[in-house]
């Protein structure tokens, strides 16, 4: 539905109404913060998971990307470990009116809590808001995408653009070149010789990286102490793209590392504030004439 529409039908839309609302082409409104009188409205589509799109009446299991009958929730269930009021491995876990979130807003799989859709965080407007849903649409703000009832990666943009850390997407095709796929985990498109990509991690976290170039564009650089950096055990290996941190927090303790990129640090607080992961503990020697 053209979207100018859509705005003109919900000039008298009020908060969602039932599990209606969640049937594809219903058109679903909330009232605008930032701008009263203007509603954020946002049309429910067909549900995509893991790259494809469910049949009539499925939803999408958060925990593992599949498609599944919502009648059956034990094909589709948190571990008992996970007991927490609000947990959500589906939005079929949630109220008509709320979305299963993840609680960083960085992943499109894994577990999450209900949220009410009128709570996901707001963006004044402009292109700087775009999101790519994880089920491949391009939605203008994360609140947008709650209204349609699909996460989104916080600061994804554009579908099929390079963003931070990569192509934003919600389906393989996508993704464009040959050889890559879409990862349902992370909403990224990665290599498929590089699987780690697209791993959940025992902490639940994604690994992203091999080196700071990974990690340093778009939004991901200019953070206190010096923006990100591709965090690891040792030189070369996949890692995660965190904070530097600022040497202001190292002491002068030496206990001398080598750095991967061949310099020599007091310590190890050093070499990470220099982005530099340890290659040994001790000096790097001199490679000499």
């Amino acid at each position: 539905m053209n979207r100018l529409l859509m705005a003109m039908l919900c000039v008298s839309c009020v908060q969602p109404t039932p599990d209606a609302d969640r049937d594809a082409g219903a058109v679903r409104c909330i009232e605008n913060p930032s701008q009263p009188g203007v509603p954020i409205c946002a049309e429910r589509t067909a549900i995509v998971c893991g790259g494809r799109e469910c049949a009539s009446g499925e939803d999408c299991c958060l925990l593992n990307s599949t498609c599944f009958n919502p009648s059956d929730r034990s094909a589709c269930r948190l571990p008992d470990s996970n007991p927490r009021a609000g947990s959500c491995a589906s939005n079929s876990d949630c109220s008509a009116d709320q979305v299963c979130l993840e609680t960083s807003q960085r992943r499109c799989g894994g577990p999450g809590f209900c949220q009410p859709i009128t709570n996901c965080g707001f963006c004044s407007g402009g292109p700087q808001c775009f999101v790519c849903g994880c089920n491949g649409v391009t939605y203008r703000s994360i609140q947008e995408a709650c209204v349609a009832g699909v996460r989104a990666v916080t600061g994804s943009g554009v579908c099929a653009t390079v963003g931070p850390r990569g192509i934003s997407c919600g389906r393989d095709d996508q993704c464009g070149r040959e050889g890559e796929r879409c990862c349902a985990l992370t909403g990224k498109c990665f290599a498929t010789s590089e699987p780690w990509r697209c791993e959940s991690q025992p902490d639940g976290s994604v690994l992203d990286c091999r080196q700071n170039s990974e990690c340093q564009s778009g939004a991901a650089g200019g953070e206190a102490g010096g923006g990100l950096w591709c965090a690891g055990e040792s030189c070369g290996t996949p890692g995660r793209c965190l904070p530097r941190g600022s040497s202001s927090s190292c002491n002068g303790i030496v206990d001398t590392v080598c750095g991967c990129d061949g310099l020599t640090y007091v310590n190890e607080c050093w070499a990470r504030a220099g982005g530099a992961r340890v290659a040994s503990r001790s000096a790097c020697r001199d490679a000499g004439p």
